[in-house]
């Protein structure tokens, strides 16, 4: 993606992907915190006023929700990893950063363009992943064998923007 700015307006970034490319982008991508830091910008809570979206499922209904004022599908990226030195008592982390957002066209087949693709590489594992389970009875045990062989690369890097402190 493209380098971040210092200070970001989503709308920005937005014609900025499409002055890059030619096309909308799809989707965002962000922390937890992003998130959250997003939900309380005035301009986006003067949006929910009348929608009470913490009824039910509170972030499932903000991400649709956000997702239908920006005109993307909003992904808030949730995964952590243990971040000590090994052996050190665990320290997770998010693998997303706290201050970025990437707001890119997704590619929806391989005629479309768009970022990048995930790449299946192994004949043994055709879907995302392929998990097999088999008893081994001379150790007594159940085994679990999953594979999972793809890549991800960005091939169009026009096609996304890494925007920095974002606003609405």
């Amino acid at each position: 993606a493209t380098n971040a700015t210092p200070k970001a307006d989503v709308k920005d970034i937005i014609q900025t992907v499409r002055g890059n490319c030619g096309m909308n982008p799809t989707h965002i991508l962000m922390s937890l915190k992003v998130f959250e830091n997003l939900m309380v910008v005035d301009e986006i809570k003067d949006y929910f006023q009348y929608t009470a979206p913490h009824v039910v499922k509170p972030h499932e209904v903000q991400k649709q929700l956000l997702g239908q004022y920006l005109g993307l599908e909003v992904i808030v990226a949730g995964a952590v990893y243990n971040s000590a030195a090994e052996g050190a008592s665990a320290s997770l982390s998010d693998i997303w950063d706290d201050e970025y957002v990437l707001i890119f066209k997704r590619s929806d087949g391989i005629g479309d363009p768009g970022i990048g693709w995930t790449i299946n590489w192994q004949d043994d594992s055709p879907g995302n992943i392929n998990a097999e389970t088999y008893r081994e009875e001379q150790t007594r045990s159940t085994v679990y064998r999953v594979r999972h062989h793809t890549q991800s690369n960005v091939f169009a890097a026009e096609f996304g923007y890494l925007g920095a402190n974002v606003t609405s």
